[in-house]
């Protein structure tokens, strides 16, 4: 498995309060990665610190080939992040103009903006809103466009800590359909999230728990687990709970072990079982 983010005996604080621990993890690259825990575990101090925002104890962060202790400006190049609260990253008086600011940081002519900025509207359908004041946007089309200006930038790792926390389901779906498109096209996502929905549909799941990782790999081994699923403070996602159903209902052989299943094939057996009636 390729990584393109190694984190290295990381340990974090705030004061004197210890957060994170000693934590060592490899980050797959051109994958969903999903990162769950309690409130208070520790999962946006780590993005954070992958992120170079915040200082750390002791460790190191290597990101796409770059030393958080040596390359912290090539670091942040590598990264686009996207907060619970969009409003607070918006700095142009326009959709056009806020995506323009990154991109006049780099020293792109004019014309090459405009065809930027159009190109990463036209990525997350916000074209029309082109020379709109982004506070008259809802909540999910201000995600949209932050997505829209760490897309103008080239991230190949796209952060979102909470960010579709506080949008209707319809604007996360959205979102998260968006993210699945960048990363057919090679990008790496990393979602903090305590949507059990959200990490069913992720690639590869972090746990956090008591200031240490206490899970990585799957959802699908995560969800089997019903002892992880209670320290992580995660509900079981519809999926699963549609085969308790099944399985109360004696609709299901006893010899059939369905432990987790994605939402497409409960869709098959669903539609199995009703052929069999």
């Amino acid at each position: 498995m390729q990584s393109i983010i190694n984190i290295d005996h990381l340990t974090c604080q705030y004061s004197d309060q210890i957060v994170l621990k000693d934590i060592s993890l490899q980050i797959p690259n051109n994958k969903w990665i999903t990162i769950v825990g309690k409130n208070g575990s520790g999962k946006s101090t780590l993005v954070k610190a992958i992120d170079g925002l915040i200082d750390i104890k002791s460790g190191n962060i290597v990101v796409n080939g770059y030393s958080l202790k040596n390359d912290l400006s090539f670091v942040r190049n590598s990264i686009g992040i996207m907060f619970q609260n969009p409003d607070s990253q918006f700095v142009g008086a326009t959709v056009a103009d806020d995506i323009a600011f990154g991109l006049e940081n780099k020293q792109y002519s004019q014309l090459k903006m405009d065809e930027v900025i159009d190109k990463v509207l036209n990525v997350v359908n916000m074209n029309k809103y082109k020379n709109t004041a982004p506070n008259l946007l809802s909540g999910g089309q201000k995600q949209r466009v932050a997505l829209a200006g760490i897309i103008a930038m080239g991230s190949p790792v796209i952060i979102l800590d909470e960010a579709t926390s506080m949008i209707d389901p319809n604007g996360r779906k959205i979102i998260l359909n968006i993210l699945k498109k960048l990363i057919k096209q090679g990008k790496t996502v990393i979602s903090v999230t305590h949507d059990s929905e959200e990490i069913a549909k992720s690639d590869y799941v972090i746990g956090l728990d008591n200031k240490n990782v206490i899970y990585h790999g799957s959802p699908s081994l995560l969800f089997e687990n019903l002892e992880l699923l209670d320290k992580l403070s995660l509900g079981k996602p519809l999926s699963l709970r549609i085969l308790d159903g099944l399985k109360s209902a004696k609709l299901l052989d006893k010899k059939d072990n369905y432990a987790y299943l994605d939402d497409e094939k409960v869709m098959q057996l669903i539609w199995k079982l009703y052929l069999k009636m």
